[in-house]
């Protein structure tokens, strides 16, 4: 039987075998890599913003947003750069994750954070909400996809600030910086990728010991996690499946109460049926006098009477008992 070590070395070599699938689109994985390194994020910003000098000055992972009316968020990256503008970036393996309105709901959550009581609406920095998204969402074919409000009737820009991009991460095209930046979020081998600041970071995480005990402790406690919630799911399954077979259960017992409470009634149905078909065979015969046979049957008098008069009028009428 293994020992308790053995099954944590077993654990951690797994772990090891998960992770060499890991790239920068994975959420966990970008999160562990990004947190706090604004070296990193610039070499993200500056291919998609366009601006090979853009300055990083700081740069928060999982950075959890105020309420706005009745829902709050998370969102995966929050930086703010030299000229005071704001970056959320996103990561999304899944379309649903990255729909249009999850970006507006995104961008008035993030104006809602900045802005603080009584400070004036022209102090809010310009925003850019930035999603990568692993298939081509808007379904445009473009490697980058830029939103901004304009007012319809003349053609140019609002000028509210806010700023959506949207980073096709199927485009393949490696002959740009951004076709390059792609390509690196994509790939699981760092010998593989383009910049050097972002296959440093991958490798650290995927080869040294340090790196590769931060992720593995991280998966342990994203698979506790996941068990609580599976266990919260199962244990809704179960309830249900319990529910039924006591629903089950409890039907076959009235039934069975059921079944004794109509035997008896059948019993006293027969019974009756029988009972008249003796005083009417008795009546019909005419040897014994109705007072006897009411006596034999236990039939009411006046009930032998009554069937009496039926039988002489061409017609019957049951009895009851005395």
């Amino acid at each position: 039987m293994p020992t308790e070590g053995e099954d944590r070395q077993k654990r951690f070599e797994r772990y090891k075998e998960v992770l060499k699938s890991f790239c920068f689109m994975d959420d966990t994985f970008f999160s562990q890599c990004f947190a706090g390194d604004t070296q990193c994020m610039e070499e993200l910003l500056r291919p998609i913003m366009g601006k090979p000098d853009l300055k990083v000055i700081e740069c928060h992972i999982q950075e959890p947003v105020q309420r706005l009316l009745t829902r709050s968020a998370r969102l995966d990256a929050l930086v703010s750069d030299s000229q005071s503008q704001i970056y959320d970036v996103e990561v999304q393996r899944t379309d649903g994750g990255a729909s249009p309105k999850r970006s507006r709901f995104n961008s008035s959550l993030l104006d809602a954070s900045l802005l603080e009581k009584g400070q004036d609406f022209e102090k809010l920095p310009e925003t850019y909400v930035i999603f990568i998204t692993e298939n081509d969402v808007l379904g445009g074919n473009k490697p980058v996809y830029h939103i901004d409000r304009y007012i319809r009737e003349e053609g140019r820009l609002f000028g509210d600030g806010a700023h959506i991009i949207y980073v096709n991460g199927s485009w393949k095209d490696e002959s740009t910086p951004l076709g390059r930046l792609i390509h690196d979020f994509r790939c699981t081998d760092p010998d593989q990728m383009y910049s050097s600041v972002l296959a440093g970071k991958m490798r650290f995480y995927k080869e040294t010991p340090k790196g590769v005990g931060a992720m593995c402790k991280i998966m342990r406690d994203l698979m506790d996690e996941f068990r609580d919630e599976i266990r919260e799911e199962v244990k809704s399954e179960v309830r249900e499946e319990v529910k039924s077979e006591v629903r089950e259960e409890v039907k076959n017992e009235v039934r069975d109460e059921l079944r004794t409470e109509v035997q008896n009634e059948v019993k006293n149905e027969v019974r009756d049926e029988e009972r008249t078909k003796m005083v009417r065979g008795l009546v019909m015969d005419g040897t014994l006098p109705l007072k006897k046979i009411s006596e034999i049957t236990g039939m009411l008098l006046e009930e032998v009477q009554k069937l009496q008069a039926g039988l002489a009028a061409g017609t019957e009428s049951g009895g009851k008992p005395a």
